[in-house]
């Protein structure tokens, strides 16, 4: 670690090499209760067929540090399941596309992890609304360049809520076909903070 302790929400930019703790991902505990709770429910009862989805998207997002604005852009996958009409359980996988930039710094979201509760609505002229609430846990980098041309990166790795609200379409043409369009939003305590604008594309059932 050099001598300076700057973070991502500092505009103050230094050079840091951390090695980080990397033990049992305690935050998915909650979403894998609620998943064990789905499938004993109503045990004697089964009238809804286990339906899983893969989806693939891509995202913008708006990025405030400091006083600096970015608009990174990342891609990633989902894979998920609706256990119940309406309720789902997903996890996610996300990764850089491209980084934003503003005056010398540069800002780029590198990966995420998470999981997420699917709370859907009944389709009307095959379209529903939902509304996902989970966990994410991604890195980002920051760079800043000198005068010289040489450069400063910082890389951070941030946790805490997600939550998106969005509209998936079925496509009449391909029944196992939807896209879906929605808004995200990272919480974190550290200042940063994140929106995402976010395209889709799903295979599966309803």
């Amino acid at each position: 670690m050099s001598g300076g302790t700057s973070s991502i929400g500092s505009v103050d930019l230094t050079l840091r090499h951390e090695r980080r703790k990397t033990g049992a991902p305690a935050w998915l505990l909650g979403p894998l209760g609620l998943l064990a709770w789905l499938l004993c429910a109503d045990a004697h009862a089964q009238t809804y067929t286990f339906r899983p989805y893969v989806e693939g998207f891509a995202a913008v997002s708006g990025v405030n540090v400091g006083d600096l604005e970015y608009f990174p852009a990342f891609g990633g996958v989902s894979a998920g399941a609706f256990l119940r009409p309406g309720i789902g359980l997903e996890l996610h996988a996300e990764g850089e596309l491209r980084a934003g930039d503003d005056d010398d710094f540069e800002f780029a979201y590198e990966n995420g992890l998470g999981a997420s509760l699917r709370l859907q609505s009944p389709p009307q002229r095959g379209i529903s609304g939902y509304v996902l609430l989970g966990y994410a846990r991604f890195s980002v980098r920051q760079e800043r360049e000198n005068g010289a041309g040489a450069g400063a990166q910082l890389s951070e790795t941030f946790g805490g809520p997600r939550v998106s609200i969005g509209l998936v379409q079925r496509l009449e043409r391909w029944p196992l076909l939807s896209v879906s369009a929605e808004f995200r939003k990272y919480y974190v305590e550290d200042g940063i903070d994140i929106d995402s604008f976010v395209l889709g594309l799903r295979m599966g059932r309803r």
